[in-house]
């Protein structure tokens, strides 16, 4: 059971130009091997220049797919993703969300030691303005 995983990154997102590029920066800097990931964006339809800054990472990063959420909700969003993820293992990933640098391999260590089917991890939200506050 998961030996050597190929791990599919699913990221329902719309308008988050704000935060993409650290989402990204957080996936692609994790201590995981890259070529046991795949990035699946399912993109809500953003109007604010999200698309753009994800073309950007997809001409580095030959893992990164956009498919088009023309419903533009996350359930439904995740779910497009999901029926084309190729992954023995599936990561959901909010488009305002950094994650640790070994959140990946922390999550198919327990999988594999726990012989469980579904594990996550602490989250530590941190604001960035007087509503999130």
């Amino acid at each position: 059971m998961y030996l050597n995983p190929l791990v599919s990154i699913i990221l329902p997102i719309r308008n988050e130009r704000n935060s993409i590029a650290k989402t990204l920066d957080s996936i692609i800097e994790q201590d995981f091997e890259k070529t046991k990931l795949e990035i699946i964006i399912s993109d809500g339809l953003s109007t604010d220049g999200t698309l753009s800054i994800i073309k950007r990472y997809q001409s580095l990063y030959p893992n990164i797919h956009i498919i088009n959420n023309k419903k533009k909700t996350v359930p439904s969003g995740f779910n497009f993703a999901l029926n084309i993820a190729k992954g023995d293992i599936i990561i959901r990933v909010d488009g305002h969300t950094v994650i640790a640098p070994n959140y990946i391999s922390q999550c198919v260590k327990i999988l594999k030691e726990k012989k469980a089917t579904n594990v996550g991890g602490l989250m530590t939200p941190k604001s960035r303005n007087f509503l999130g506050n």
